[in-house]
């Protein structure tokens, strides 16, 4: 998911200069259709998610664009998982705009935000 963007398109890149067949989808061609997942994630190993609306501007700007993001990476588990067998999911995250002092690398799920901000709590609740 995301495989226009800018992590997402080098890596669609780079897997298929191996010679991994990629299906890529974006918020034009959702990987949710009706409920369940898209008909080309039938039988597919993994799926790379480096989609999102929001960075840490538009998020302060508006939040709700942040939590959209957490919405449609569950909306997205919740039909994998009942069409099994269920892929693995690989999850690009910022950590490096969530977490910062007082916390200190390698950041775990139950770390707290700082500074807080609007971005933080959702991309951190992707994570989890």
């Amino acid at each position: 998911m995301g495989h226009r963007g800018f992590l997402g398109g080098h890596i669609a890149a780079r897997l298929e200069s191996e010679g991994v067949r990629v299906r890529g989808f974006g918020s034009n061609d959702p990987v949710v259709v009706d409920d369940a997942p898209h008909p080309d994630l039938a039988g597919v190993r993994t799926v790379v998610w480096c989609a999102g609306r929001a960075n840490p501007r538009l998020a302060e700007e508006d939040p709700a664009l942040a939590a959209a993001d957490v919405a449609d990476l569950a909306q997205a588990l919740d039909a994998l998982r009942v069409a099994p067998p269920m892929p693995r999911i690989v999850l690009l995250s910022s950590g490096g705009t969530v977490y910062g002092p007082p916390a200190n690398p390698p950041y775990r799920a139950g770390t707290e935000p700082a500074p807080p901000t609007a971005w933080a709590p959702p991309n951190r609740d992707r994570a989890r």
